[in-house]
């Protein structure tokens, strides 16, 4: 299985170039928190695309900052055992993965670790 780090920019370029990779599994990250500035934001759209999507509206936050903000890891990351349950059917289908939030870091790699 091989896991690739996108951001919100990258993977649309990617998806409007038509160079969408066949036999992937997506995880999609979206921010609540751009919600507040900007009202139409929404997650990116694979509809027509990809039809195996995992999508998580988590704050973009680093884990060593949960604490201070009142989180447990349970109250942050609720969907985590699902999570891991989607990543493991990909993987037993055969499936790379796309790991995809806004800018390509922080949540991705960290929340897949987790995982």
């Amino acid at each position: 299985m091989k896991v690739t780090v996108y951001s919100r920019a990258e993977i649309e370029k990617v998806m409007a170039d038509g160079n969408f990779p066949q036999n992937t599994a997506v995880i999609s990250f979206y921010d609540p928190a751009i919600k507040r500035i900007d009202e139409g934001y929404t997650h990116v759209d694979y509809s027509g695309i990809c039809d195996t999507v995992f999508y998580s509206e988590l704050e973009d936050l680093d884990l060593e900052v949960l604490k201070r903000k009142g989180y447990t890891y349970d109250t942050y990351f609720p969907e985590a055992d699902n999570m891991a349950m989607f990543i493991t059917k990909a993987y037993m289908d055969g499936k790379n993965i796309i790991c995809q939030c806004e800018y390509g870091q922080s949540r991705n790699p960290e929340m897949l670790i987790c995982c």
